[in-house]
């Protein structure tokens, strides 16, 4: 990691700033003490991407996907992605695209079908995932408390 602010910087904080903010500058156009900006290799990207896939494919409900599924995934993922910020360029590039927004633009592109068709999705997929799930988790902790509250009660009419 490359350090941003000398430790000169943190010593002269003021006391009004309780949680010690670096003050205010105006204008900055490079950190202190940096001399380089470390970009990713492609095999980190690579691996961040394939992190992402895995964690998605898990919380989704395929705890144990085979490698050859998350690396077909991960390309997949990888060429949409790819695709996307090309056509972001392209679309920022053009002046007059008939589309009120270059990231519209690209999304209707892409098949996913504009923003619209985005808030669909969310509303109609995710919050009812998300509502189902809660209230199965809640059925379920109400079937676990009447087990327990049986076995007491078994235990304590034995005696």
């Amino acid at each position: 990691m490359t350090m941003v602010d000398s430790k000169d910087s943190q010593n002269m904080t003021d006391s009004k700033n309780i949680f010690n903010f670096p003050p205010h500058q105006i204008e900055r156009n490079k950190f202190k003490d940096c001399s380089t900006i470390h970009h990713l290799t492609p095999q980190t990207v690579r691996d961040l991407l394939r992190h992402t896939v895995t964690t998605l494919l898990a919380h989704i409900g395929f705890e144990s996907s085979s490698d050859i599924a998350i690396e077909t995934i991960t390309d997949i993922a990888d060429h949409f992605l790819r695709r996307m910020t090309l056509l972001l360029k392209v679309a920022a590039e053009q002046k007059d695209h008939g589309f009120p927004d270059t990231v519209e633009r690209v999304l209707v592109e892409t098949g996913v079908g504009g923003v619209t068709a985005l808030h669909d999705y969310y509303q109609e997929y995710i919050l009812n995932f998300e509502e189902n799930m809660k209230r199965k988790v809640e059925e379920m902790m109400e079937r676990q408390r009447q087990l327990e509250l049986n076995t007491c009660s078994t235990k304590y009419s034995i005696v």
